[in-house]
């Protein structure tokens, strides 16, 4: 099993706001890893940073081996890097066949586009019954699923997902961990950013605590559900 991707050192700044102060860690392929922390840690400039959407003044960001450190968001995007970002931002005036058709842009020209997305109704039968629906009517669960669909579509190699649980009733977060594990299952490489650090540690074969822009501590999901430290701050018990 490889190394999918590999941070080192990174430190990004808001301005002269120190967000994220020289953190490194790993994903390895097959892997669900989980970055848990309170709000304001610095988990989703985390992921962006990686996504090529804010720079790191120092360190380096290798994705499949290879230095993606100054390369632009949409160039990883083709390189099978998908960021499923925190708010959803699907195209709300598309159809969700339309906005999972967006997602298979970078795909080679052969690819059988209708397979794909296919694939995607089998994963999320609600979506099939919605293809024709505008995406802005669909419920909060729903554009989830579908920011995750339109995402995967692109047969990511390694998918960040940024606090998909977010605003979402208990029984559609159930339904969304779900999901997360049964693409564990099948072999998706998967970066989490979750405020439901029950939740994420539970599905995650490792994690990482951060608290402002630091990691505190780090194990697997087991150990961080089992740390006293952790179980204070996050699980409130």
């Amino acid at each position: 099993m490889g190394t999918i991707l590999n941070v080192e050192d990174i430190n990004v700044y808001y301005g002269s706001i120190h967000a994220i102060k020289g953190i490194s860690f790993h994903v390895d392929e097959g892997e669900v890893v989980t970055l848990i922390g309170a709000n304001g840690a610095g988990k989703s400039t985390t992921l962006n940073t990686v996504a090529g959407l804010l720079r790191s003044k120092t360190g380096k960001i290798e994705f499949l081996g290879e230095d993606i450190s100054n390369t632009p968001a949409h160039k990883l995007v083709e390189k099978s890097l998908a960021l499923c970002p925190e708010g959803r931002r699907i195209f709300l005036n598309m159809t969700v066949k339309e906005n999972l058709e967006m997602g298979a842009y970078t795909l080679d020209k052969g690819t059988d586009i209708a397979g794909e997305i296919e694939k995607i109704y089998d994963l999320f039968p609600r979506l099939k019954e919605r293809y024709k629906q505008v995406a802005g009517t669909l419920s909060g669960g729903e554009q989830q699923m579908l920011a995750m669909g339109r995402a995967l579509v692109s047969q990511p190699k390694l998918i960040m997902l940024d606090e998909p649980s977010m605003g979402l009733a208990p029984i559609l977060i159930e339904q969304i961990f779900d999901i997360i594990k049964t693409l564990h299952s099948q072999g998706v490489t998967i970066l989490l950013v979750e405020q439901n650090a029950q939740a994420a540690l539970s599905v995650a074969d490792r994690g990482y605590v951060m608290e402002t822009g630091t990691i505190s501590l780090t194990g697997t999901g087991a150990e961080l559900l089992a740390s006293p430290e952790v179980k204070k701050a996050y699980l409130g018990s």
